[in-house]
């Protein structure tokens, strides 16, 4: 719990540092939570509390950046394994793009799953 914490801390410092260059220091960070089904390690039951919980208490120790910060989970139901992880995450990576065509601002991906979910992830990401 207490290293979701810190990251979430550490990524929501890191992005708001203002930027002089533009206006990127007014602009609402939009945090994506990308969960594949309900592995008891790190799917949706697993890991979605831990979340509600840090996302609770950094609001409390830093709520001017709380107040710039827009949540999603983008959750995908019944993936029994990580193989199946991989090729949802092609679906999912197709709705994280919908999401992230209608919001402006810079964007902070957290996705606690395995490592095929994550190839298919870092694919979206270099291309985007």
């Amino acid at each position: 719990m207490n290293s979701i914490l810190s990251i979430f801390k550490l990524v929501l410092l890191v992005v708001a540092v203002p930027r002089t260059t533009n206006s990127a220091s007014n602009q609402l960070i939009n945090i994506v939570i990308l969960v594949l089904g309900e592995d008891p390690s790190y799917g949706y039951y697993a890991t979605s509390p831990m979340y509600d919980l840090a996302f609770r208490r950094a609001s409390t120790m830093y709520p001017e950046l709380s107040a710039r910060t827009r949540k999603h989970v983008l959750y995908q139901k019944n993936v029994k394994d990580c193989a199946a992880a991989g090729a949802d995450m092609l679906d999912v990576a197709g709705k994280l793009f919908d999401l992230l065509d209608s919001h402006d601002g810079p964007t902070v991906l957290l996705a606690p799953g395995c490592s095929l979910e994550m190839m298919n992830l870092a694919d979206f990401a270099r291309g985007r």
